[in-house]
């Protein structure tokens, strides 16, 4: 299916109105040969304040080390200590 081979022998081509299955396949096939698809892209990406970014790296850091759950119970530990 080099070229999208599939639409030319398609039988609903000349009324098409959206991408078929086939299509979208192939779509998805070619961008991923360029490395990672937009959906990974977006899973991977996080929007931060600037001035949030030294606590975001902060917690990043004590996961890594502790672990996510040690990380949850000492943020709330100290949201129970600041009430």
């Amino acid at each position: 299916m080099d070229n999208a081979s599939f639409c030319l022998t398609c039988e609903t081509r000349p009324t098409c109105k959206q991408i078929c299955k086939p299509l979208e396949k192939y779509l998805k096939s070619e961008q991923a040969k360029n490395g990672y698809s937009n959906r990974h892209y977006r899973r991977k990406i996080r929007l931060f304040g600037g001035d949030n970014i030294d606590k975001v790296a902060a917690n990043r850091a004590m996961e890594l080390k502790y672990g996510k759950r040690w990380v949850s119970r000492q943020r709330r530990k100290a949201k129970r200590f600041m009430e």
